[in-house]
């Protein structure tokens, strides 16, 4: 739209539906105005419109070797998690990277601001009890379970270690999103290697 306007509003365009709009007419005589911003937006809004094999194609010369490696099943999985996320393609590995392996985290990290070592490894000692024992492990299930955790311990005791532990990282998506993609048995996992690296730290 840099110099032009159509007769609407729509901002986005596919290829044909830019080509049947324009009107020379409709060129302006002043300059055009970049923005950065704006172009960060319409690319986020054209990766919103693909499907998810389409986005998978797409980032096909951008994933890493271990999401290539990964099965395709679980790569659309984590594409889904993550795609409303994504302002360009070349982001891809920033935000998918802790489904295809844990980064190498402090133990601080997963410490809530408002708690404590202790706290935290016992909230984690917790979440496994509870994952070990849930059928249905899904988005959707899991608030309803740690609910009655959240009300003893606090909200962010409880979201804070288990993000952290899930994703080795202070901001992620979802811990709901990150424990029912990466499934029960990869979630304890991490869970365990959270809890025992709590262990060295003093309360």
């Amino acid at each position: 739209l840099l110099g032009w306007h159509p007769k609407g509003d729509q901002e986005v365009f596919t290829t044909g539906e830019l080509i049947n709009e324009f009107d020379i007419g409709r060129v302006q005589k002043a300059g055009a105005i970049w923005s950065d911003e704006k172009l960060n937006w319409l690319n986020r809004e054209h990766i919103k419109r693909l499907t998810t094999d389409e986005l998978d194609e797409a980032l096909a010369p951008f994933w890493d070797q271990k999401a290539k490696a990964a099965p395709p099943e679980f790569r659309r999985e984590v594409l889904v998690a993550v795609r409303e996320r994504l302002t360009t393609l070349k982001e891809i590995n920033d935000f998918t990277g802790l489904f295809f392996e844990l980064p190498a985290h402090a133990p601080e990290v997963l410490v809530w601001k408002k708690g404590s070592p202790a706290e935290a490894k016992e909230v984690l000692e917790r979440l496994e009890e509870i994952f070990l024992n849930l059928a249905v492990f899904d988005a959707e299930s899991l608030p309803q379970e740690l609910r009655p955790l959240e009300e003893k311990y606090g909200k962010g005791n409880v979201l804070w270690p288990l993000r952290a532990a899930l994703s080795g990282q202070a901001a992620s998506p979802d811990p709901y999103i990150i424990a029912s993609v990466l499934g029960k048995h990869e979630v304890l996992e991490r869970l365990r290697a959270a809890r025992k690296k709590l262990e060295s730290v003093s309360s």
